[in-house]
């Protein structure tokens, strides 16, 4: 017994070396990261006239079993860590129609890391990273 006991001893020492840092199983590429899609759907108000923190925003978490929200600017997203710090307006061309469409941006910042993410207006993207 004491045989077995000091031999389990070694080999845990030497696994705890480089040995077991080098072993297969920890050089595994790291899990995916599950989604986490947002959609900035749409906006109240005119921004040719009205300033942006006079609007709410409608967001979607497309990914968290919750209903989408109606927020300002300075709100955090229920559910995340990601608060509303800007909305600019934009429009662009259509590919299709060759009218102007609103491609407006809403700007996401994680209070506890500082990343930033852009929404674009009706579009989902996976903000993952930012998360």
């Amino acid at each position: 017994m004491k045989n077995f006991l000091a031999l389990l001893l070694l080999a845990f020492s030497l696994c705890a070396g480089a040995a077991c840092a080098e072993s297969p199983s920890n050089n595994a590429t790291p899990p995916a990261k599950a989604p986490f899609r947002l959609r900035f759907q749409s906006y109240d108000g005119d921004p040719r006239i009205d300033p942006p923190n006079k609007f709410s925003f409608h967001v979607k978490t497309v990914d968290l079993k919750q209903p989408s929200e109606f927020v300002k600017l300075g709100d955090v997203i229920s559910g995340t860590k990601l608060r509303l710090e800007k909305f600019t307006f934009k429009e662009a061309p259509n590919p299709k129609s060759g009218e102007l469409q609103d491609v407006s941006e809403l700007t996401l910042v994680n209070i506890s890391t500082g990343k930033k993410i852009v929404l674009i207006l009706d579009q989902t993207i996976d903000a993952a990273d930012v998360r």
